[in-house]
């Protein structure tokens, strides 16, 4: 009976009664749950979307939206704040990631800032180049120096693979100032599947809080809590190698500079030195599972294959696109921070369109609501109560962008050079706005443009021929939509997005 009466009450009295959505999304959070066990949640709220419309009821206490305004509404001011489910992520110390608190947000986004200034930026470039040519040097390893050149493609390589410890490495060197070598030393490399596992369980508890009864979680995913534990002891040991640096070498740590802008200030509640690290662990691990936090490195760890996979299966687009690197650079020592980079408008459009159709947070970031309720496009939501929107759903809007599902990088060039048909900039939201939104974006559009460009003036590219001609993309023949599209990059969604392929081979450019 009381089960009866618990049906009864979420479907027709609850507060968030009358909005529609599946059955068992008003009675339950097992459908999230299960989906992002799947990692395929951003596609379920899609195909929700399709079906309900715009406000969608995806669990019992949640609404999200598809629109524009409700991305506003939720996002821009203050009078939401992160689930209280977030505080499970804490390992011992809060971080930027699991506080609530938007006045102690406050506080550590400003510490943060310590650590990205302007002068902070110039200092990291050289190293940042550095670990880039490394990239491009990986790249060319394989070629056989006994073939010409219009024949010597190298070996195929999964590029998620390679743009994981591209990514690595750049972290590991600007937040530590010390080295991960995982471009030049195969043995450290399982740190980076240690870090997908984990963050697959951690998305799944963000959405099923009952799983931490009894702590069933630790026996539903094992393999995620070992790995979890083997990924904090690397963070320690990158810690103790970060506190036996010289001085000099200190000033250029991002996590050296969260401690000497806590020694600056004089306001209250100023966080402890171990919270301050537990930030930089949140910066180092954002690059490789990011939940809801700083944007910035999935940016790049998902961004960079994505692009790579598109260009490889759009020759017009890539031949474009090469024409305008090698023609803006006469050598690849060039390709940096400038007028020049920055007059690569192709480049960035190529970019963007990446970040359009396959972004790197897909799924919907929910905000819990505040006393006071909130006007959500419209919509009166109630104080506790929580709404999200997913930016995969608002970028795959035919009435915001013509062509949705395809990859079309003139429409951010201007309507004179589009397909005909809509095109909404303010629906485009690769990254989150307002208070919480990324304190190191630009530094991560030009980590972007750099590894694209200096990859593509050294390098002829192609996808590979075979089995493995398709890895990275959709299946036509399983049916579901959202994975059924061979030319959309698919997305492993573990809050951020995780990702398989492409497999590309390279060369020499001719």
């Amino acid at each position: 009976m009381e089960l009866f009466g618990y049906c009864v009450y979420q479907i027709y009295f609850h507060p968030l009664s009358k909005y529609p959505g599946p059955l068992s999304s008003k009675l339950t959070s097992f459908r999230a749950a299960y989906h992002a066990w799947k990692e395929d949640q951003y596609l379920d709220i899609w195909r929700c979307h399709q079906i309900y419309g715009p406000v969608v009821r995806y669990r019992p206490d949640y609404i999200s939206f598809s629109t524009v305004e409700a991305y506003k509404d939720i996002y821009s001011g203050d009078t939401t704040t992160k689930p209280r489910c977030y505080e499970h992520l804490q390992r011992q110390h809060a971080s930027i990631l699991t506080m609530r608190d938007n006045k102690a947000h406050t506080t550590r986004r400003r510490l943060l800032g310590h650590g990205l200034t302007s002068t902070a930026v110039t200092d990291m470039e050289p190293r940042i180049l550095r670990h880039v040519r490394n990239f491009c040097h990986a790249l060319g390893a394989g070629l056989d120096p006994t073939q010409s050149e219009k024949d010597a493609w190298g070996r195929p390589l999964d590029m998620a693979d390679w743009c994981s410890y591209l990514t690595f490495d750049i972290m590991v060197d600007i937040v530590f100032g010390v080295s991960g070598d995982l471009l030049v030393d195969p043995s450290q490399r399982s740190i980076v599947e240690d870090i997908g596992i984990s963050s697959k369980r951690a998305f799944v508890l963000l959405n099923a809080e009952l799983l931490y009864v009894g702590r069933m979680d630790r026996r539903l995913f094992p393999g995620s809590v070992s790995s979890r534990r083997r990924f904090l002891r690397f963070v320690d040991k990158l810690v103790a190698r970060s506190t036996a640096l010289s001085a000099e070498e200190k000033s250029r740590a991002i996590v050296q500079r969260l401690l000497a802008g806590r020694d600056a200030e004089a306001n209250g509640g100023i966080p402890d030195s171990r919270s301050l690290i537990s930030d930089a662990t949140t910066l180092t691990v954002a690059g490789m599972l990011d939940h809801h936090s700083s944007r910035k490195l999935p940016l790049i760890i998902h961004t960079t294959p994505a692009t790579f996979f598109y260009l490889s299966r759009s020759p017009s687009v890539y031949n474009r696109l090469v024409t305008e690197i090698r023609q803006r650079f006469s050598s690849p020592d060039e390709i940096k921070q400038g007028e020049s980079l920055s007059s690569c408008t192709y480049l960035r459009a190529c970019i963007d369109e990446t970040l359009r159709i396959t972004p790197p947070v897909a799924t919907a970031l929910f905000r819990e609501v505040l006393p006071g309720g909130e006007l959500i496009d419209g919509h009166v939501v109630p104080a506790g109560y929580h709404a999200g929107t997913s930016a995969y759903s608002l970028h795959h809007r035919a009435d915001y962008f013509h062509l949705p599902n395809e990859y079309i990088p003139e429409r951010w060039l201007g309507l004179s050079e589009m397909r005909g048909g809509v095109h909404n900039p303010a629906a485009y939201i690769p990254f989150l706005r307002g208070p919480r939104s990324c304190l190191g974006r630009s530094l991560a559009y030009w980590e972007l443009l750099v590894t694209v460009a200096m990859v593509l003036w050294e390098f002829d590219m192609r996808a590979v021929d075979g089995a493995e001609a398709g890895v990275g993309g959709g299946d036509s023949m399983l049916g579901m939509p959202g994975r059924n599209n061979p030319g959309e990059y698919q997305l492993l969604d573990r809050g951020t997005c995780g990702r398989v392929g492409p497999v590309l081979q390279f060369r020499r450019r001719v």
